[in-house]
């Protein structure tokens, strides 16, 4: 399990940590060190046969790793069909980003209709200018036509958006994994 230690104060979610101690768990069964996403950080030690206990890893190899590949979770309620934004994506200039998300939905007031759906696309962040490459959808389940996801433009920033339908509370949520190129 990974934990994160910032001036003495531990924080257990990787999301809102910046400049910390990153402590890793050693798994002997395959020499392998885990976080807690169960994601495998594999070369950052090049002998761990050695290690008898948990191992202590500092560096910026880890960190952006964890900057990198952390999916992160969202939620939003959509009571109307209009699209609202359920994850913004900040860019950096000079950067291109792989998005992809899985996108969950259920309809609150009938408790019977869902959805399923998995959103991946590009972002190019070039002199400031953001374009969206190359996007696709897979709607995996979806009882109602009506509902939609998407990606839009705002400033420096790429929204990602659902919609559900009118006099409907919708309970949507969002697992998003951002690489960083």
């Amino acid at each position: 399990m990974a934990t994160y230690r910032k001036n003495a104060v531990s924080v257990d979610n990787v999301n809102h940590c910046i400049d910390s101690i990153i402590i890793l768990q050693l798994n002997k069964t395959n020499n392998s060190l885990q976080l807690n996403s169960g994601v495998s950080v594999n070369t950052i030690v090049d002998d761990m046969s050695n290690t008898n206990s948990t191992s202590l890893i500092t560096g910026i190899a880890v960190k952006n790793y964890i900057d990198n590949l952390t999916p992160f979770s969202d939620t939003v309620t959509t009571t109307n069909d209009t699209f609202t934004t359920i994850k913004t994506i900040n860019t950096t200039t000079g950067t291109f980003y792989s998005i992809s998300t899985t996108i969950a939905g259920k309809n609150t007031t009938n408790g019977t209709d869902f959805g399923l759906y998995v959103f991946k696309f590009g972002i190019k962040n070039i002199a400031d200018t953001i374009t969206i490459t190359n996007s696709s959808t897979e709607t995996v389940s979806e009882d109602d036509e009506n509902w939609d996801i998407a990606a839009t433009i705002s400033g420096t920033n790429v929204l990602i958006q659902v919609k559900g339908i009118t006099a409907n509370n919708i309970n949507w949520t969002a697992r998003t994994l951002i690489q960083t190129l």
